[in-house]
């Protein structure tokens, strides 16, 4: 369910880089962290698990930038969750197959400056200033429910006056806003049958309006006061008990109810003894048949 519940929660528009990054974090984490009950059932072997994780870390590659490295770096809600992971399985773990994260962060810190070498000491001292802050005496981001944005746009203008405005539009981007899927879409809308003969340079400037007036109308709350966020943010805890127990979604009532009705079956005598109305209920339909 892991996985369906990412994608869910990423076709949202909460969904910011953060919450991508994090989401491939959960994604590797739970596969590291199969049982061998699980691994015997499916036949799967550690060249299985290997296979899965450089599938995984080759399609984050393939929508992977420097900020969502930044973002994830600058999120004080992933702090505690990314320190017991790198704690658990050392710090390459959450790189899923790129460079040092506050490395990485240090390439997006640069492609923001735009070249302004003016900005260059005060956005690096900055930056390094909140990765090695205490974190317990710092009141600026103790709130981690509300949401990294608002947090940077209220954080101290002496400590953190330059990247404080970059940073909290970057954690405003929403993760699913790609060029090349949205931009698709609304060129569809824009160069349209009725709108064949429109010039190219037409296009491209109602393609921009409809994309950036579609951005303006998205209504992002200002906490993650959420079960998904709370769920990401306890991964890797000490004691799992302590978390909240809560379904992710509704599909995993329809999962345990699947699995109660299949652990009814006694399959002591092979699949072939199995009647099928105890596999299936039949509806017939005309000369078709249609399992439910």
């Amino acid at each position: 369910m892991t996985i369906s519940s990412c994608l869910s929660y990423l076709e949202g528009d909460e969904a910011t880089f953060t919450a991508m990054y994090a989401c491939f974090v959960a994604i590797k984490y739970h596969i590291k962290m199969l049982n061998h009950a699980v691994m015997d059932a499916f036949n799967l072997g550690d060249d299985d698990i290997k296979q899965m994780m450089t599938l995984l870390h080759h399609r984050f590659s393939t929508i992977y930038l420097e900020a969502h490295s930044l973002a994830f770096a600058t999120d004080p809600m992933f702090i505690d969750m990314r320190n017991k992971i790198a704690a658990k399985f050392g710090e390459d773990f959450l790189q899923v197959g790129k460079g040092l994260i506050n490395q990485q962060a240090k390439v997006a810190l640069v492609h923001l400056l735009n070249g302004n070498e003016d900005l260059w000491r005060s956005y690096f001292s900055e930056f390094a200033t909140f990765i090695m802050r205490p974190i317990d005496s710092d009141y600026d981001f103790n709130d981690i429910k509300f949401n990294p944005s608002e947090l940077w746009t209220l954080c101290d203008e002496s400590c953190y006056g330059s990247i404080k405005g970059p940073l909290s539009a970057l954690h405003k981007n929403p993760a699913e806003a790609s060029g090349g899927e949205r931009n698709h879409k609304a060129g569809k809308h824009v160069h349209s049958h009725s709108r064949a003969q429109l010039g190219q340079t037409k296009i491209e400037t109602g393609t921009a309006i409809l994309f950036n007036t579609k951005q303006l109308d998205r209504r992002i709350t200002a906490t993650w006061d959420t079960k998904f966020c709370k769920w990401l943010q306890q991964l890797s805890a000490n004691n799992r008990d302590d978390a909240e127990e809560e379904p992710l979604d509704k599909e995993e009532d329809a999962v345990d109810g699947c699995i109660e009705e299949f652990d009814r079956l006694d399959i002591s005598g092979g699949i072939d003894d199995i009647v099928d109305e105890d596999l299936f209920d039949e509806e017939v339909v005309d000369k078709g048949n249609i399992f439910n």
